[in-house]
Order: C-alpha cells, then structure tokens, then sequence
C-alpha cells in the first residue's frame, strides 16, 4: 500500500507490512572517498593544532621537551597517531561500507550512523535538500545528512522525499 501521491515501490527498497521501506546501500569506492578526504581533513586539522600546543610549549620552556629532536619525535608521533593510523585503516575499509536506511512518511533513518544509534532527518525540518546521483542530501538545522539508495531506486526515494519535504526546499 503507497500513498496515491508518491510512486510505486520497487524490489530493493521494499515497504514492509509496517508502512515502513527499508534497504541496504553499499558505498561504492568514490562515494566513500568523500568521507574518507573529509575525515582525513578533520584528522589534520586536529593533528596540527595539537603540535602548535607542543611547539609553543617547546619554545616557552616546556618540560619534557629538551631537544628539537625530541620535539619533532613528538611531532610525528602525533601526526601518526591522529592522522595516519586512522586514514590507513580508513583507505582499507573503502569499498565496505554498508549502510541501512528506514522511511516512512515521517522521516528517513540511517540506522546505526553512530555509537549512540540512528541519524533520523524529520521531513517537516529539513530546511532544504539537494541531490547528486543517488545521493540525497538533507538540511536540518546545523547538520547536513546524506543518504545513498540504490541507484535503480534513487529516483523512488528522491520523489518520495520531494513530495514530502516540498519541492520548494529541493533543489535539483
């Protein structure tokens, strides 16, 4: 049963007795490169914040540090351990990353987006919305959400939460 005003289901993103239409979306390799640069971007910035405090500890007198060679051990230690180890692991991981996605007429749930549970973008307060592929990308308050369908029912799940939302709000 759909609402005569959205199309038709189709075989991967299926509605269950609940009303609710569930699916699965694997990251392809590009996709999850954005995230991948974007978390390295974050990782460097927190990297060299964290080594101007060691240098400026260093050039003030800091305790501990006694050579510029010591100060550079630091240093790299740093970067390895905020940067490196975790873009390492990350670039593995590429290709392996499975998300699962729930909407009803309420809202869109990226299950288990984080260690304390669900992303869920309420339609009624997206404050806009774009697409790129088959990606939508939602607005609500200060956080931007992205959520993948299957490229053969992006089209499904983009009208779906156009009609929703309000065409007003979606740009294309």
């Amino acid at each position: 049963m759909t609402n005569k005003n959205t199309p038709e289901s189709t075989d991967r993103v299926v509605q269950g007795p609940d009303r609710v239409y569930r699916w699965k979306y694997t990251l392809s390799r590009e996709q999850a490169l954005v995230h991948y640069k974007f978390m390295n971007i974050i990782g460097a910035i927190v990297a060299t914040v964290v080594s101007a405090i060691m240098i400026f500890f260093f050039v003030f007198g800091g305790e501990g540090l006694t050579s510029p060679g010591t100060l550079l051990l630091f240093i790299l230690l740093i970067y390895g351990m905020i940067l490196g180890m975790p873009a390492l692991i990350g670039y593995l991981a590429l290709g392996s990353d499975t998300r699962s996605y729930e909407m009803d007429d309420n809202c869109i749930r990226h299950k288990h987006a984080t260690r304390g549970g669900d992303a869920v973008v309420f339609f009624d307060k997206v404050k806009w919305a774009s697409e790129k592929e088959n990606a939508i990308i939602l607005k609500e308050g200060i956080t931007t959400y992205t959520m993948y369908a299957p490229l053969e029912d992006a089209a499904f799940v983009k009208e779906y939460v156009r009609v929703r939302i309000g065409s007003e709000k979606y740009e294309c």
